[in-house]
């Protein structure tokens, strides 16, 4: 594929606005996105892969303990459909042992698993990282089309919370997908997308937060309802600013309970790991009072974070809605410097 043509270089971002493109050139830069959107689709014979692998695993699995609930998904770019056909397969095993002594049944049964996958054919190169925040295996799945990259977790209830939320904004305006897939292109491109910088769900939050910023998208996170008129956008406009009802959104235990910017109703107090994992998952029925195109949106992405945004002043927040927030307001929550957190890359 071709780099795309339309978008000025990024030095040119800063004091230019985005050309008007005219009939010829707004079909080439749709022909360039509709093929890249192919490239961001695993296909068909990729999916079916995916399905037999699951299988395969869950009836290893099964096999261990009958007592053992067992559950066994995709997550991550697989869940949201932002992946390709030569994507590593991205699984979460969700494992449930009877409460006494859970924690020890839950690592034996984890390394039941491993000897198994070990002795299992077509399962290569199997390493558990057992001593990882969030246990993981790693191995290599060979089939009669090749060898694919996998990782399993396990009980990593919040990463896939992310990926359903990460979904769940993609539903909720057809361009979120077409932005994010270019921001990840790019992202990979200029090698940014990698231990040493930054991964690719930060990637996501960032082209995610602007498109809220913008309005492309609701502050799901904040909603219970997927409408939402000035009163709602004043609202968040106010939370945004409040040292108090920010610090209140993230403590562990919340004295009074979170609200809807719409319609002040309480919202749900849905915990996993211990954190607020809320947001309205049923995002379909959303109109969006920005109307512009992937491209205009795309540009304005590109001109915020290159160019206005002060990551030493200010903080990306998606559940609040904005790339905006001030440091000032996050001293209580012990927010990290992004210095203290990217490293130099190599």
């Amino acid at each position: 594929m071709q780099r795309m043509q339309f978008l000025p270089p990024l030095n040119n971002v800063k004091h230019g606005q985005m050309p008007k493109l005219d009939v010829y050139e707004r079909a080439v830069v749709n022909s360039e996105l509709a093929e890249l959107d192919a490239r961001w689709a695993a296909d068909a014979g990729s999916q079916t892969l995916q399905e037999k692998l699951i299988r395969e695993m869950l009836a290893l699995a099964r096999g261990i303990d009958r007592r053992v609930r067992v559950n066994l998904e995709a997550f991550g770019s697989r869940l949201y459909g932002l992946s390709t056909s030569a994507s590593d397969f991205d699984l979460a095993m969700s494992i449930r042992v009877p409460q006494r002594n859970a924690e020890v049944g839950f690592m034996r049964f984890v390394r039941h698993f491993v000897v198994r996958l070990q002795r299992t054919r077509g399962f290569q190169r199997v390493v558990w990282l057992q001593h990882a925040r969030v246990p993981i295996v790693k191995f290599v799945y060979r089939t009669s089309h090749g060898e694919h990259e996998c990782d399993v977790s396990f009980n990593h209830g919040l990463g896939m919370a992310k990926s359903r939320m990460i979904h769940a904004y993609m539903r909720s305006d057809p361009r979120v997908r077409q932005v994010l897939m270019v921001l990840k292109e790019w992202a990979i491109t200029r090698a940014i997308s990698n231990q040493n910088a930054m991964n690719s769900f930060g990637v996501m939050l960032m082209g995610l937060t602007y498109l809220a910023q913008e309005r492309v998208v609701p502050p799901l996170q904040l909603l219970t309802t997927n409408a939402m008129n000035t009163r709602g956008w004043k609202n968040l406009a106010a939370l945004q600013q409040s040292r108090e009802q920010i610090s209140a959104l993230y403590l562990s235990e919340q004295s009074e309970p979170i609200r809807c910017v719409q319609s002040g109703e309480q919202l749900p107090d849905w915990r996993v790991e211990g954190k607020n994992a809320y947001f309205l998952a049923k995002s379909v029925g959303w109109q969006s009072p920005n109307k512009q195109t992937v491209p205009e949106l795309l540009f304005g992405l590109f001109q915020f974070y290159g160019c206005e945004f002060e990551p030493e002043n200010h903080a990306v927040s998606l559940r609040l809605g904005s790339a905006r927030i001030a440091r000032a307001n996050l001293h209580e929550l012990k927010v990290q410097m992004p210095e203290m957190v990217l490293g130099r890359p190599q």
